[in-house]
């Protein structure tokens, strides 16, 4: 890797050296122009950039040892940036990137300790403004004969000057670049599809590692896609970061590419069980049915039966859920025999010999008895019972002491009987 110093000396706000330009080129802003030109310094190429318009001003920037050629100068923030490479050092035909950061009076704000140096032949190429961010983008070549040959592009992230957040190298000739928002979109083609992103965060991603699914996955609420370019969910067009709820299934075509995948809902409130009070199913998005009427979320259900939910989403998706909300029966038991009246209290809808009631209800006559309690979707729960009277039962005492009541009597009629004969 060749080695050099890179240092920038500001002289200006000054007179004009007396080695006079090579060049001049003036690049026009909003009220004012800024103009660059070939100045010498100390025996090498500097830069006099001069501010014409508005708040004028003149600095001169050179680097010792090495002839500075600039590429470009645009506004960054509240200052100016002026970009370009560097040639001269061991080997003549070596060259670095440079790029310099000046504020509003023409103030240095930044400058490199080292060159922009690669091992192969470094350009800035351009100056980005990502998010309020600084990328500054380099070119790497390398000669192939006598030509050169892109190899590389260098990406480099500043949140501030001086301060390097990321740097990243692709691999590639860029032809195409273009900023969406909080990340650089590049290109490989000079077609608008676009092969990678550098995010403001400093991630570089690839267009296939961008996109937050996989092919046949299966997930559950909230799918975020991170798309770079055009896509067609289920036939629709999507374009940037997109969020999808939609339950279903989905088809997504991106990047020449076809993936499925399943978004399962999230469903709250029940499950395939038997409930013995009410049910509240709660769920996000879908369209959704109990026992094949609509329902919606947060719906109390209160009758008990047998019920099936069903959430429907997209491409056909079904996600069922059968349960049950059982009948509370109190004051009998099935196939009991009770002595007493008994009173009975239910849920649902009841009746005694296919009899009509409503609860509670008190059976006092004695007899047999079918309780059925009915509820949804052919809900039915059956109980069994009879009422009998006590049956008193006779000791032999009890048998004793009646006959003697019997025969005590029978003698008292009779000796009545006799004393008034005699009379």
């Amino acid at each position: 890797m060749k080695k050099a110093t890179f240092l920038f000396w500001i002289v200006g706000i000054l007179f004009i050296l007396p080695y006079g330009s090579v060049e001049a080129d003036s690049f026009p802003f909003s009220g004012y122009t800024i103009t660059l030109e070939d100045h010498m310094v100390d025996g090498h190429q500097g830069i006099l950039v001069t501010k014409g318009g508005m708040d004028p001003f003149e600095t001169v920037i050179s680097m010792e040892s090495y002839d500075m050629h600039y590429n470009d100068v645009v506004s960054f923030q509240d200052g100016f940036i002026v970009y370009g490479y560097t040639s001269g050092g061991v080997n003549p035909r070596d060259y670095s990137g440079f790029f310099v950061w000046l504020d509003e009076d023409g103030e240095i704000l930044m400058d490199l300790e080292e060159p922009l140096d690669y091992g192969f032949q470094e350009d800035v190429r351009n100056i980005y403004n990502l998010n309020g961010s600084l990328v500054v983008e380099v070119q790497q070549t390398r000669f192939d004969g006598y030509e050169l040959k892109v190899l590389n592009h260098v990406y480099l992230l500043f949140d501030q000057p001086n301060n390097l957040l990321r740097e990243h190298i692709v691999e590639g000739q860029v032809k195409y670049v273009r900023i969406d928002g909080t990340r650089l979109l590049g290109s490989f083609s000079e077609a608008d599809v676009f092969d990678f992103a550098f995010e403001a965060s400093g991630d570089l991603r690839s267009k296939e590692d961008s996109l937050g699914i996989e092919d046949k996955g299966v997930y559950q609420g909230e799918v975020c896609l991170s798309l770079f370019n055009d896509a067609y969910l289920n036939g629709e067009l999507l374009r940037g970061d997109t969020c999808i709820d939609a339950v279903g299934h989905h088809l997504l075509r991106v990047n020449d590419r076809t993936y499925t995948f399943i978004i399962e809902p999230t469903i709250q409130g029940v499950e395939e069980k038997v409930y013995y009070e009410s049910v509240i199913i709660s769920f996000p998005s879908g369209y959704a049915t109990l026992n094949g009427d609509a329902y919606t979320s947060n719906e109390e259900i209160v009758d008990i039966g047998h019920y099936q939910f069903v959430l429907h989403g997209v491409n056909g998706y079904q996600k069922k859920v059968d349960f049950e909300i059982g009948a509370v029966v109190e004051g009998i038991t099935n196939n009991t025999v009770y002595k007493n009246p008994v009173t009975i209290s239910f849920t649902g809808q009841g009746y005694i010999n296919n009899q009509y009631i409503e609860s509670p209800i008190t059976i006092e006559s004695e007899g047999e008895y079918i309780l059925k309690i009915k509820g949804e979707d052919g809900y039915l729960e059956t109980y069994y019972f009879e009422i009998q009277k006590e049956v008193e039962k006779t000791s032999f005492i009890d048998f004793v002491q009646k006959v003697d009541v019997f025969v005590l009597g029978t003698l008292v009629v009779v000796g009545i009987v006799l004393i008034k004969r005699k009379k």
